[in-house]
């Protein structure tokens, strides 16, 4: 054996994983198919990472009509928590109930929140999150955040006061960010405007390399090995589990093996793995792998207010969940979703995603904007 357990991924799920074994005493191997990001100055540059999409892969993807497109995604140590919002909010005790939507019925989980918080409280712990508890009405029990919330700058604030003045329920938003606000010298985080979709070139983001990969890697008995694609997984003779992995560089074995390469790639990796015994690919006797898949129908919305600039430098505080569990409108009761604040918007980022506008309204629109990221429900599809 080459490893007690292998893990396949070094992002959220794999590079966690790691950290929750690593004093365990197993000899434990990571493989990740990327390598570490490059600290450079393109990691705070719009035009580096919106525009070039230097850090993304430039593999091509088909979508469900066969035709050929870009996937906006990349292969790093830490996944894609190198560019996430570093939003890190807890599952709600309805999302593991049956829930209604418009076009049908989910299917309630097999286990429920409580079964989970306890794990929510050590990784918040470990991705020193910020906020405050019992603000927002449907965060479900729970203790104290490790960590107070970010405060608002004064724009953001006053958008606070307008919501609470409408009736609505605004809340700190949850952020993985490694900040001191009683040691601002100190501090890694420096509430920079390149937070939220940019590699953070201080690592202060509670990314998966950060919090996941750094400290599993303190003990002797954790291994990383960068630049090592799966390519298909090898089943033992009764079928009945993974004992070899195999690689673009070789092959590894172990008792254990953890997939931990997304939702896209771990579904296309078990389908890759297919054999004489599996024909259908691995753990897939239900033909579903790789099916219904769900992501979120995600949206940045600018909102324009042409008499007053947004001077706000970090603008990712604020969030909404007041629509979460629906509008209250008998004509519409389905959930809709949550709205928080999107890292602001500048002249260069705005540019950079619409190359095509004139750069002085851009500009305009940019300094100009309060800037949202709506997460809208979706059903398998």
């Amino acid at each position: 054996m080459d490893a007690d357990v292998i893990i396949i991924g070094s992002g959220a799920g794999g590079g966690t994983i790691a950290r929750a074994l690593a004093d365990s005493g197993l000899n434990i191997l990571i493989l990740e198919r990327g390598d570490y990001l490059p600290r450079e100055w393109g990691n705070w540059d719009p035009r580096t990472v919106f525009a070039e999409h230097r850090y993304h892969t430039h593999e091509q993807w088909r979508d469900q009509h066969g035709k050929f497109f870009s996937p906006i995604t990349g292969y790093h140590v830490g996944g894609n928590t190198k560019f996430y919002g570093a939003a890190v909010l807890r599952r709600r005790e309805s999302d593991f109930l049956i829930r209604h939507h418009k076009d049908g019925n989910t299917r309630a989980w097999p286990i429920c929140y409580a079964d989970l918080a306890p794990f929510y409280d050590q990784a918040e712990a470990w991705y020193f999150t910020h906020g405050q508890a019992g603000t927002d009405p449907t965060d479900p029990p729970r203790g104290d955040y490790p960590f107070p919330p970010f405060s608002h700058e004064e724009d953001v604030a006053l958008v606070d006061t307008a919501l609470r003045g409408m009736g609505l329920h605004p809340f700190p938003l949850p952020l993985a960010i490694h900040r001191l606000d009683d040691d601002p010298e100190h501090s890694p985080c420096v509430r920079c405007p390149t937070c939220d979709g940019f590699p953070c070139m201080l690592h202060a983001k509670g990314d998966a390399e950060v919090c996941g990969i750094r400290p599993a890697l303190e003990y002797s008995n954790v291994r990383l090995l960068t630049k090592h694609r799966v390519q298909r997984l090898i089943s033992s003779a009764d079928g009945k589990r993974v004992e070899t992995v195999e690689t673009d560089q070789g092959r590894f074995s172990a008792r254990l093996v953890v997939l931990a390469a997304g939702a896209v790639n771990s579904a296309a990796l078990l389908l890759a793995s297919a054999s004489e015994q599996f024909p259908t690919g691995l753990a897939n006797h239900s033909d579903q792998v790789g099916r219904h898949y769900m992501c979120h129908l995600n949206s940045a919305c600018m909102a324009l207010k042409p008499g007053r600039e947004n001077r706000t430098i970090f603008q990712k505080t604020l969030a909404l969940n007041d629509f979460y569990e629906g509008s209250g409108d008998p004509e519409y009761p389905y959930p809709l979703g949550h709205i928080q604040s999107l890292g602001k918007v500048t002249p260069g980022l705005f540019h950079a995603e619409q190359p095509h506008l004139p750069i002085p309204a851009t500009a305009w629109a940019a300094s100009h904007s309060v800037d949202w990221w709506l997460t809208t429900e979706d059903l398998p599809d």
